[in-house]
């Protein structure tokens, strides 16, 4: 027994450096899907649909000292983490009813690195918090309904860190976005394709101005000439409050010059090379307000975005075919939520938190709207 209380103000001091943390959620949602006028003839032009998404996520954060850290994360590398839908998922036999479908458990977030007073770095699947100007720059196809969350996790495989001046952090990213061969030698010929790898580089930096909190950001990507290579700049600012409301917003401008070309196999029947221009500029405008009311928070946000395609395609075949993207493309996006917290202590908390988001996609040739009606109840735990 002596031995025993000898040894666990021992195991106390190794574990007290790591922190465990972790949430867990289940959302019914109501999902309407309306392509309007302009879908085909054989397609539904309007679904409904009521489901039950779930996921959970694990933290784990361990400081070895003066400055140096590890942080991971655990979840399903799905969809904004969900690990899946009711009655969905990998089932353990053929036979197996749906509802045996589970999820698996990816490294979401895995990197380490050091944090000082003036500088830091770090490396690995890092996380990048997502925002308006990441939607625009990574998804212009997509732009609104928080593309970055859903489809990247709000993380990235790169490094990042930060260098302190004038007392504010200068952070930057290096992301890099696809790996490929980069020399191509052929025994038959001289010819020797030089591939570079995708790369994003992005700043940030704060500043006050007039009591508005700014925050001006700027993402450039690099790689070959045939891929796109988009800068998008942008600014985010949070108001000082007007009658208990928190006030912000964020806009942000991108453009890509870069043609493509692609080899498409049996393109009208046979195999050809055709030339894929697809140069782009887009911005995208938020406002955002929150206020604490009742026993809850409330929060709303709206976007209004623009893309416009300005390229065409040509085959060597077939003089007529046409990019998908070309032409002018106007998006909003409406989030509303109020969040209530059932139970809180110095262990974590239960919320439910009903949300209304409706996104719409408008063109020439499109007509498209998806309203989801959801109730997330969650808990936190630490």
């Amino acid at each position: 027994m002596k031995k025993l209380v000898m040894v666990l103000p021992i195991l106390a001091l190794v574990f007290a450096s790591i922190e465990i943390s972790g949430d867990a959620r289940v959302r019914p949602r109501v999902d309407v899907k309306d392509w309007g006028v302009y879908v085909n003839e054989d397609e539904n032009s309007k679904t409904t649909d009521l489901y039950f998404l779930y996921r959970a996520r694990l933290d784990l954060k361990a400081d070895i000292g003066n400055g140096w850290f590890f942080n991971t994360k655990l979840g399903t590398n799905a969809p904004a983490y969900w690990t899946g839908k009711f009655g969905d998922g990998d089932t353990p036999h053929e036979t197996s009813l749906s509802s045996s479908g589970r999820g698996s458990i990816s490294f979401m977030e895995l990197y380490y690195g050091y944090k000082g007073e003036t500088a830091g770095v770090w490396g690995g699947v890092i996380p990048l918090a997502g925002h308006a100007g990441l939607d625009l720059h990574f998804y212009p196809e997509k732009v609104v309904d928080i593309p970055w969350l859903i489809y990247n996790n709000n993380a990235t495989t790169g490094f990042a860190g930060y260098h302190k001046i004038f007392k504010r952090n200068l952070n930057w990213f290096v992301s890099i976005d696809n790996n490929v061969v980069n020399l191509e030698e052929n025994t038959t010929s001289s010819d020797i394709p030089k591939n570079n790898d995708a790369v994003s580089i992005g700043i940030d930096y704060a500043y006050t101005y007039f009591g508005i909190d700014i925050t001006s950001f700027l993402v450039k990507s690099f790689g070959s000439k045939d891929e796109a290579s988009p800068i998008t700049y942008g600014e985010h600012y949070s108001f000082p409050k007007f009658a208990g409301f928190s006030l912000g917003g964020t806009w942000a401008w991108t453009q890509n010059t870069v043609e493509k070309i692609k080899t498409v196999d049996d393109f009208n029947g046979a195999d050809s090379l055709y030339y894929n221009s697809e140069p782009y500029e887009g911005n995208i405008f938020r406002f955002k307000l929150s206020k604490n009311i009742g026993p809850g928070s409330f929060l709303l946000w709206y976007d209004i975005s623009n893309i416009s395609w300005t390229g065409s395609s040509k085959s060597s075949n077939d003089d007529s075919f046409t990019l998908e993207q070309s032409g002018d493309f106007d998006y909003t996006y409406l989030w509303a939520h109020y969040k209530y917290v059932l139970h809180k202590s110095d262990f974590g908390e239960i919320s439910i938190k009903p949300t209304v988001r409706i996104d719409t996609k408008n063109s020439a040739n499109d007509d498209y709207s998806r309203t989801k009606f959801e109730i997330t109840t969650e808990i936190k735990f630490k």
